[in-house]
This record gives C-alpha cells, structure tokens and sequence, in this order.
C-alpha cells in the first residue's frame, strides 16, 4: 500500500498504452494481464512488467518466445553417385528454433505421380540406397519440427541410375539413357570466359557421371554442377602432340561469341595441365538426319522448313559476329531432346573469324558439304556456310546427296565442279518455292549466294503461299550409313571425341587439308556522305549521292521522313552501282521537301547518312529578248570518288540545270587536262539521251550532262 501504479513495456523497452491495437492490457484489484494480439515473430523477447507507488518500484520479466513450423530447406543436390545410391545435400531451414528440426527426404520415379518418404535425418545430408536402374528418380526435402512441418523444398535435377553391367574400367558408366536430360539454360546464365585465368577446380564444382564418348584424345561425361545441380556435358581434353592447347583455346574464344538458343553454349572451361575440360550444354536429341530416319523416312516439307529456319537463326548470329562455322552438316545440327524439335549447332573447332590478314590450315572431313572454293584452295567468306544450308536443305528434302559418289576422289570432282540438279524423281512431290531456295544458295558463285537475312526473308521460309506435301525420303536409308560409324549408339555429342573438328587426323579416311585464307569482309561504311541540297520547282530530276563500301556488298533503303520509299516509281529512281548510291528525284514539287536518308546492311551492320532537300521557287537574275532564261552555273550532279582497277576505264560524270550553255573544262590534280589526249575521252550531252552509255540513260533530257 498505497495501489501501486502498473506499467507493462515489450521486448523494444517502449511502454504498452492502454489504447494499443496490438496489445490488451487488463488490471483489476491486485491483478494485471497483457495479451499480445495476434503474436508475430517479431514479438520474440523479454516483456517487463513495473509496479510503482511512492515507497519504490518493482519489476519482473516475462520471456516471450514464438514457436513456429520451419522454413522449406534449400533444394536437394547430388554431391555423389555411384552405381544404385546417390548422396543429397542441401541448404538447412533458415528459421532458428528451439524445437528439433527433422529433414524429411521424398522421393518420385519419373514414371510416377506419388511421392515417398525415404529417408529422416538431423544433419542437411543423407545417402539413399537402393534405388532402381535404368530409372529417373527426382528428390525434395522437408523440414519438421514439434510444431509442424514446411513445404516442400524444389525438386532435384533428375538423376538417372545407370545399368551395372554397363561400368567401365574407369568405374564410370555408359550413356544408356541420357535422352532424357538437356540443360535448360536461360540468357541471364550465359558467361565470357577469361582464356587467360582458366581455373583448375572442377573437382570442387563437379561431378562426373556416366561416359558419353571416348575416343583417343578425349572423353566426355555427363556432369552435375554442385551449385546447382544442372547437368552438363564435361569434355575433357588430353593435351599432347596430336592436339594442342591452342586448338582448344581457340574454340573457347570461338563459343564465347556465340550465346544463342541455336547454339551450344559453352559454360565453363578448366586448365589442369595435361588436360583441358570444358563444360557444354548437354543436347541429348539425334542428329538431324537420324531423326527423319527414325520418323520413318517420311517427313513434312513444313518440318523441314522448320529445321531449315532454325539452322539459319543460328548462323545469322554467327555472321553478326563475323565468324563463319565452315563445317556445317546434318552431324553437326542435333536436337535438343528425345521428343524436341529444336536444334542446337554443335563442333565449332574449325569456326572462324573472318579476318584477311590471317591464315590457316584447316582438316576438313565431309567433302559433299564443302563449298567449292573449299575444294578449290579459293579465299572463303560468310557465304561458305550458305552453301552448306543449301546442301543440307537438298538432302532432307531428297534424302540423296548431290555430290557424293564412289570415293573421296570423285566427291571432290563433283563439289569443285558445282554441278547439281533437280533430276532424280525424289524432286516431283518438292514445292517449286523449296527448289528456288536451294538453286538461290548451291551457286558456285559465292557473291551470288543468298545472305543469311535474305534466306530468312525468302518466301519459303517465309511460309509464303506454298502447297505442301509429304516427302517420302527413299535414298535416306541407303545414304545415312555413309555418314554414320557402325555400331555408334552414343548421342552426338559423345561421338565428337571421334569425328569432332577438333579431333580430325589427316590419316582419318575422308579428312583433307587446304590452306585457308579469308576474303576482307566489313560492317558498311560512308566513304562520302549525302550533302544537303537546294532544287527549284520544276525541275526535271535531281540527284542526291553518297559513296558507300562494304564486304559483303550492302543492301540499300532509302527513305524520306523516315518513310520508306518503294520502287518500282513514276516519282524515284535508285541506283547502286560501284560503291554510289544514287536516289533520283524527277519533276520537282514543293511536297519534295523533306528529309531523305539511306540505309546499308550486311550481315554484319549496317550505316546511315541523311540530307535535306529544300525546294524554292525558280530565281532568274535576267531575260534576253528571247525570253531565254540565265542562271548561275551549279552542279546539281556533281563528280564523285571512284575506285577502278589498273588497266580499267572509270567514267567521271557531272550535270547542270544551267542556261545558257557553259564552258567546261577538265581538271586533274589541280592540273588542266590535255582532251586531245588518247587517255580521255569527253562527252557533252544536251537535250537527249546517249544511247549507248547505259550511265547516262539514268538521266533526264533536259540538263547539260558532262563526262
């Protein structure tokens, strides 16, 4: 006595208010209670209760803890595997507690719905035995305590139990069943490699599964990354005489350009000395032509256009970069699973960047495939993957081979020579549109051969009224042993170590080298631009003229407030002719005014340069008695670079609206040039056209034209 004063306080030393929404407190004679509403985690601490009157003060501490069922622990991965039983480990339940937590692992066979508790254990890692083979098993974790039990973690990787009898000597296993597994990589996991800081624990990162392939100077395995438990492909190279280092480093530097959904990407790589790994997407589908074999040789046109489509997507992305793959073929195009019909470009050892100050010899090995400047020691260029589309095209859609014949001999004969046609009766059922496409890439003359964009943009790419039919592919059943190895049942990325790029011996039957050297291929560049110009109403055409260079050649759009502007036209006319690109413009009005600009593209880039054009009223300064009209002398034409080989002639051409007429006279190097000279020829043309120089047909009979 006297009634003390009561004063509760929580966990964070602040006072509790009558009038708090979170806490009730209730005091009566000598009693007082507090309820927390609703207790959260947060509540979790030492609450003090303070009695008060005025001979002194009290207090008590009431410890408050907040029990709860874990947190869902981290996903299952696979730290080991060996024959029927695989060890787990996974992250523990983020949540402290003072309950026990028990880690509840479940099992599911992939041919199963239902999941099985298999094991219960303390620590965040386990062994479970006895698993079945030749099974996909997929594994979670829960974590449980006296309060209940958290949801189930992520699913594991699945994990594949492989046959006893089919262990090696190495204590590894055979790929028996590994269509089933792909690696499903997004974008955002794409990596650049450092060549020159490759690491050399892979150990600590992986671990290697069942063999896919071994061959002399490798092996490959399926891999599990530990981090993740994503599976791999693991190609491990043994560095000696027959391959070296640098070859390998190559293809690294190669594949770390080329990150795209078409392409098979390259992970990781390792340097531990005496061998070289390097970490692949794992595709586990056939390749392209045994797929269509294994559908019964009968196909879809509109399937093969499918595959088509995709193969290009992929190159399109090479030739952006600049490097030409040079070995494509139905080996080297796979699908990406069992049942996919997606494909991944794989081997990219003999991959290139097309630079002409370089050279190299190159082991190629499928010469049906090989364009002809391959064969003919020419320099190659983008286009040499082009040829090889547009064989690849003509086997799936025929099932023969255009080129092959009884010996190695004989199919480098036929692929230099270029010779090909559509005779054989496979061709009946083809639509005309799929024959125009392959006669548009199988061109002995590589400038003539469709770019990559231009194959995406043909019409039977496209899809563009086609009538399709089903094509029975006959020859195919005859023509696939030619490419195949007997007995071979290794997925095609196991069967690398023996007829991979990079693994390519001169002895090999079918393999020949040639020196390569490259043609100089390069973005578009303005080499003089438009300049802007004056015109006066009514005017019969003008010229606007910029030079441009590319390799290889660009293609041109030209537009004119940002629209674009189709030919064929009454209004314009284009021209690219030797490096000048010309838009002429006929009967000036006022509505001509504007904006104009040209585009150039190649595969790899394009380029922009613009002009105005402002349109006035027609100034005179005077009039003779014959209303003859005089303006001062201005080109509306005016001369432009030129580039000509030695001993070729090069015409240089200019015009003017101008009256009346005017004298010209000719420069060189600021020096007056001699016209009486057998080196030159002059011309002066007014008033009509000069029939027999097709350069000034593009030109309008009402201006002075000298050349």
């Amino acid at each position: 006595k006297p009634q003390p004063t009561i004063e509760w306080i929580d966990n964070r030393g602040q006072p509790i208010g009558h009038d708090s929404k979170r806490f009730k407190v209730i005091s009566k004679d000598n009693q007082t209670s507090l309820t927390i509403l609703g207790a959260q985690i947060e509540d979790e601490g030492n609450f003090t209760l303070r009695i008060t009157n005025k001979f002194g003060f009290d207090t008590c501490e009431i410890p408050i803890q907040v029990i709860d069922y874990p947190d869902r622990p981290g996903r299952p991965i696979v730290c080991e595997q060996s024959l029927c039983l695989v060890r787990l480990m996974w992250a523990t339940s983020g949540q402290e507690s003072t309950s026990p937590i028990i880690y509840v692992i479940e099992q599911r066979r992939e041919d199963e719905d239902v999941w099985q508790k298999v094991d219960a254990v303390k620590q965040s890692s386990t062994t479970i035995c006895n698993l079945q083979v030749n099974h996909i098993y997929k594994f979670r974790v829960r974590a449980e305590n006296n309060f209940g039990q958290s949801d189930p973690s992520e699913e594991s990787e699945s994990i594949f139990v492989p046959d006893p009898k089919y262990r090696k000597e190495n204590d590894h296993v055979l790929a028996d069943n590994c269509s089933k597994f792909i690696t499903d990589i997004k974008p955002s996991e794409y990596r650049t490699i450092d060549v020159t800081r490759l690491p050399n624990d892979f150990e600590a990162k992986y671990i290697l599964c069942e063999e896919l392939g071994h061959g002399s100077y490798a092996t490959i395995y399926r891999t599990i990354e530990k981090s993740t438990g994503k599976n791999w492909v693991a190609k491990i190279v043994k560095v000696r005489p027959g391959i070296k280092k640098d070859s390998v480093l190559h293809e690294i530097n190669i594949m770390n350009q080329l990150h795209h959904e078409k392409l098979l990407n390259l992970h990781e790589a390792f340097d531990l000395g005496s061998e070289m790994y390097l970490v692949e997407e794992l595709v586990s589908g056939d390749e392209l032509l045994d797929k269509i074999f294994k559908d019964g040789g009968s196909i879809n046109e509109n399937d093969i256009r499918n595959y088509v489509r995709q193969i290009l997507q992929g190159i399109q992305h090479m030739h952006s970069k600049g490097i030409a793959h040079l070995d494509l073929k139905p080996e080297t195009i796979v699908l990406q699973s069992e049942n996919s019909n997606q494909i991944k470009i794989i081997d990219f050892g003999l991959a290139r960047k097309i630079d002409p100050t370089k050279n190299c010899k190159l082991l190629f090995g499928t010469a049906e495939y090989c364009a002809p400047e391959i064969i003919n020691s020419e320099p190659l260029s983008l286009s040499v993957d082009m040829w090889a589309v547009g064989v690849i095209t003509y086997v799936m859609l025929s099932g023969i081979s255009p080129f092959a014949s009884a010996n190695d001999a004989e199919t480098l004969a036929n692929v230099a020579a270029g010779d090909w046609n559509f005779d054989d009766a496979s061709w009946n059922n083809v639509s005309d549109m799929a024959k125009d496409f392959i006669s548009r890439l199988m061109l002995k003359d590589k400038r003539k051969r469709l770019t990559v964009t231009e194959s995406l943009n043909h019409p039977w790419i496209m899809e563009l009224g086609q009538d399709i039919q089903n094509i029975t592919l006959r020859q195919i059943k005859n023509f696939l042993p030619t490419i195949k190895y007997s007995g071979d049942d290794l997925l095609p990325l196991g069967r690398l170590v023996h007829r991979g790029s990079l693994f390519r011996q001169i002895s090999m039957d079918g393999v020949f080298e040639r020196n390569v050297t490259f043609d100089e291929e390069y973005p578009p560049k303005v080499l003089k631009p438009l300049e802007n110009m004056t015109a006066n109403i009514g005017i019969s055409v003008i010229q606007l003229i910029c030079s441009i260079d590319g390799s290889p050649s660009p293609k041109l759009q030209w537009f004119k407030d940002s629209h674009e502007l189709i030919q064929p036209s009454k209004k314009y006319n284009m021209s690219f002719i030797n490096g000048t690109a010309e838009l002429s413009i006929k009967d000036i009005e006022e509505v001509d005014a504007g904006l104009y600009s040209v585009t150039a593209t190649n595969e790899l880039g394009s380029i922009q340069c613009e002009a105005k054009l402002i349109v006035q009223h027609q100034q005179t300064t005077k009039r003779f008695e014959n209303e003859l009209e005089i303006t001062l002398p201005n080109f509306h034409r005016k001369l432009t670079n030129a580039v000509v080989k030695i001993g070729e002639p090069v015409l240089l051409c200019a015009s003017s609206n101008c009256e009346p007429q005017l004298d010209v006279k000719w420069y060189r190097n600021n020096e007056p040039i001699d016209i009486n000279s057998a080196r030159y020829v002059t011309r002066s043309n007014k008033g009509h056209k000069n029939e027999n120089e097709n350069f000034f047909d593009r030109f309008c009979s009402r201006s002075h034209y000298w050349s």
